[in-house]
């Protein structure tokens, strides 16, 4: 349970599901993601996180693709099937409107679906591992979690005085048990294990 002392952060998003992020004891993340077709809890040391926050805008590009196949498709009914089916043209305001109301929902869904991202990322792989709905509950709230999470992974890499070897090694950790947790996949943790082992040779 999260208590009321710890920086925390709670987001809802209309199709982007409920999140919660909890700072305890100024170093382990707690986050719990509740998405339309998944659900996950896990816990991060601040130390595999890159202090610099990135911005990401997730398009939902499937709906955008789906307004300019039907945009794409009214020309050539009109022009061809629909004088064969419909000599007299009766029914080609119809068409038209039928079209362009497909393709205006489809527009929608795309705006519904698509939202902005503040994406803590880790320290080597760069793979994101933290994501924030961008100003969400409100840009205060937001604002203040992002520098909590951000001083307390530079005050503990700080403090921790490790070296590039063991910062990797610690990484990896990280990846694989969040790999166990279902967080990041099979095929991309073996990915990012072979991008930090190649760093750990260099």
């Amino acid at each position: 349970m999260m208590s009321d002392t710890a920086p925390e952060l709670e987001q809802k998003g209309l199709f982007a599901g409920e999140r919660r992020f909890q700072l305890k004891d100024g170093r382990y993340l707690f986050i719990e993601n509740h998405a339309l077709r998944q659900h996950h809890e896990y816990e991060l040391d601040v130390l595999a996180l890159d202090p610099k926050p990135r911005f990401r805008l997730i398009v939902a590009w499937r709906w955008i693709l789906m307004a300019i196949l039907v945009l794409a498709l009214e020309y050539p009914v009109l022009r061809y099937l629909l004088p064969r089916l419909d000599p007299d043209g009766q029914y080609a305001l119809t068409v038209i409107i039928v079209f362009t109301l497909l393709a205006f929902i489809f527009i929608v869904l795309a705006f519904a679906y698509s939202y902005r991202e503040t994406v803590f990322v880790s320290r080597h792989a760069h793979w994101p591992l933290v994501h924030l709905l961008h100003n969400k509950p409100d840009k205060a709230r937001f604002r203040t979690f992002v520098e909590a999470v951000r001083e307390a992974i530079e005050r503990n890499a700080e403090q921790a005085g490790l070296t590039r070897q063991q910062w990797l090694a610690g990484e990896v950790k990280t990846l694989r048990r969040l790999s166990r947790k279902g967080v990041v996949r099979g095929e991309e943790y073996e990915r990012l294990r072979a991008k930090l082992m190649k760093m750990t040779d260099e």
